[in-house]
């Protein structure tokens, strides 16, 4: 690897090819534009300084989306000390994700499905809504957010439990409100 080296462009092929899938990873765990860009950026600038730390035998996309992981973690748990947990909800669904039959009853019922669910996972506590984040929004296995979150399997396995149930609770009793 080049970069290793110290060669700036080499860098700057390796975040463009990766730029896009790093992105994708932080705005499922943020879901917020700029907030996840700026935690991209700051992984790549972190991944710049602790190049020297790399080690070749580990692959560099889970170094680099361990990273991005612990970053958007950070910001997570930041949050979560400076808003209660209602402040947090984003919209960020638009009509041609939830568009999937011709009935536009069915679609407006699967948007407002998406954004219970949505709001509900916002309302999890950081480690929570990281697994659950991970696992069922980003489809990573048990294994791969244990190491990128550098918790055990079992504590993942626990984490998406309490968090899956939590927001069947909430969005039950969102709908039950309706």
């Amino acid at each position: 690897m080049m970069c290793l080296r110290g060669d700036r462009r080499a860098f700057g092929t390796l975040m463009e090819t990766h730029q896009r899938y790093a992105y994708a990873l932080a705005f499922r765990i943020l879901h917020d534009n700029d907030r996840a860009m700026d935690a991209v950026q700051e992984s790549f600038v972190q991944v710049w300084k602790n190049l020297r730390t790399y080690r070749e035998e580990i692959k560099f996309t889970t170094w680099l989306y361990k990273i991005i992981i612990n970053r958007c973690y950070d910001k997570l748990k930041m949050d979560s000390r400076r808003h209660s947990a209602f402040g947090f909800f984003w919209n960020i669904i638009s009509p041609d994700d939830v568009a999937v039959e011709n009935d536009p009853y069915k679609d407006l019922e699967r948007a407002d499905l998406i954004g219970h669910i949505l709001a509900a996972s916002n309302a999890l506590p950081p480690t929570q809504r990281l697994v659950f984040c991970l696992r069922d929004l980003h489809d990573f296995t048990v294994a791969e957010i244990a190491e990128y979150a550098g918790i055990s399997p079992g504590a993942v396995k626990t984490n998406l439990h309490y968090a899956r149930r939590r927001i069947r609770q909430r969005v039950l009793r969102l709908e039950a409100g309706d």
